[in-house]
């Protein structure tokens, strides 16, 4: 077995990965549960700037959690947060198309998908402009 490997074991051995993973997959839990359930002020809030500012929000600390795991898992930092980004962006259309079906009464709406790319995007951005500063 080579380095790669060894490597790849001690990443599953280490807490600091599952403390990481868990983080990820629980936010991603708590946005799929908010996102899913019935919205008693949805009427009211379905235009307003805060429901925007909420999901952006949501899927700007997606993406913090997501690319504090992705990091350990790839040899450049900014690529893991990169598969933070996609990984965000993907899941923020994925909920969006489950209100559609799921029955909720909640209303599928490409601008809470862009909210939700914005979020996760100013992140990413946040992390690119460290990353060029230090030269990384």
């Amino acid at each position: 077995m080579g380095f790669a490997s060894n490597m790849t074991e001690m990443r599953f051995k280490n807490r600091d990965f599952w403390c990481r993973l868990a983080l990820f997959v629980g936010v991603a839990a708590a946005i799929a549960w908010l996102s899913l359930t019935p919205d008693t002020d949805q009427i009211d809030d379905i235009w307003s700037a805060s429901d925007k500012i909420k999901h952006a929000a949501a899927y700007a600390v997606l993406t913090l959690a997501g690319g504090r795991f992705f990091v350990l898992l790839t040899p450049h930092p900014v690529r893991g947060w990169a598969w933070a980004l996609g990984c965000s962006v993907v899941y923020g259309a994925v909920m969006e198309g489950c209100q559609a079906v799921a029955g909720t009464g909640r209303f599928s709406e490409f601008g809470d998908f862009v909210a939700n790319g914005v979020g996760a995007g100013l992140v990413f951005a946040a992390v690119l402009i460290g990353a060029l500063r230090r030269g990384a």
